[in-house]
């Protein structure tokens, strides 16, 4: 990707002047979005605005600020925290999940692209757990939990195994680390290693709906 002029939309990725639909948009043509729907109906439109504009803004600013502090940006982190306590216990929650559990990262918010499927996305993590061999792709959430995100993480395998240089490693096993952003203090990690080929083929599914609704 070094060289490679990235962009950003709602809908896609640039990347070098070519157009990549994204990961979670292709997963959204599955029925997600139907479900979206009917919530706003039951709830009312400009509740369900209010809502989501923020449970995103509080999930995008999590995602930024443990990134930061993966990555060692302890000023970025200490401006963060100051100018919104709600972001600490998140931050010291997954800082003494990853201090018992992860041995190191290797990817942090890292993007990765095939060119043969057309797809590109933003990959949370990928490094070691604690006894383990091979690496682990993960992926961060502070909202509902459901079975699409099997999905997700078999089309991040896809795409890191198109982007990774040949010196990192092969990638086994599917986690998500979820930080619930209605239990605060709370961490779980929930296991999709075993769905990797149904994640696979459904994310496949997913993306021939996707083009062909794109035509």
């Amino acid at each position: 990707m070094k060289g490679r002029k990235v962009g950003v939309t709602g809908t896609h990725y640039t990347i070098g002047g070519h157009v990549y639909a994204r990961v979670t948009d292709v997963i959204a043509s599955t029925g997600r979005r139907y479900e979206v729907e009917q919530w706003k109906k039951r709830v009312g439109e400009e509740r369900a605005r209010s809502v989501m504009e923020e449970a995103g803004k509080w999930g995008t600013d999590v995602h930024a600020l443990l990134a930061h502090d993966d990555l060692g940006n302890r000023r970025t982190v200490d401006r963060m925290t100051d100018e919104q306590e709600d972001l600490i216990i998140p931050l010291l929650t997954y800082r003494e999940w990853k201090k018992e559990y992860i041995v190191r990262w290797i990817w942090v918010e890292q993007l990765a692209f095939s060119d043969k499927l057309g797809v590109a996305g933003t990959v949370d993590r990928v490094g070691y757990f604690r006894g383990d061999k091979e690496a682990a792709i993960c992926d961060i959430k502070t909202g509902a939990v459901h079975e699409a995100i099997g999905m997700q993480l078999a089309a991040y395998r896809l795409l890191y195994r198109a982007s990774k240089t040949p010196q990192e490693p092969p990638v086994k096993r599917m986690v998500v680390i979820s930080l619930p952003r209605n239990n605060p203090g709370s961490i779980s990690v929930r296991e999709y290693t075993s769905k990797i080929k149904d994640g696979e083929r459904g994310f496949l599914a997913a993306l021939k709906l996707y083009k062909a609704m794109n035509k």
